[in-house]
């Protein structure tokens, strides 16, 4: 199966949320699944789908410095992101990815913890027991 890498490089803090949404949606099932990478301009808060804003960030912190919350459409927890980050996403194609997300990790992870490994970085797999069996539209 082919990988199809696409570069956005340092990008505006929304558009790096917007890419891998928009690759989503586009793709239909007989396209090549793809990685996209992206590093936001300037930095900002994301939550995922589940989570309580109020519950996961500091609101008056983040107004205070500037920095933007946005959610994502898909699970995970809440992170900052800024220029100095690399942001990878996986955009597959259903019928071209295993049933369960759990065994679709681990094939992509292993090269980026390897990668890590060799610039000095301690980086392990650890694989996540929440995982859900399909994404919700």
């Amino acid at each position: 199966m082919r990988l199809r890498v696409i570069d956005f490089g340092l990008v505006p803090a929304l558009r790096s949320q917007a890419v891998y949404h928009g690759l989503a949606k586009l793709i239909d099932e007989d396209s090549d699944p793809i990685l996209s990478l992206a590093s936001p301009e300037t930095p900002y808060v994301c939550v995922g789908r589940h989570q309580e804003v109020n519950k996961e960030v500091d609101e008056a912190f983040c107004a205070e410095h500037n920095l933007p919350v946005y959610r994502r459409r898909v699970g995970g927890g809440a992170v900052y992101l800024d220029h100095n980050q690399l942001f990878t996403h996986f955009i597959y194609p259903r019928k071209k990815a295993p049933e369960f997300a759990k065994n679709l990790y681990p094939m992509f992870i292993e090269p980026v913890v390897r990668t890590y490994k060799d610039f000095g970085i301690e980086a392990v797999y650890r694989q996540s027991t929440t995982f859900r069996s399909r994404p919700q539209d």
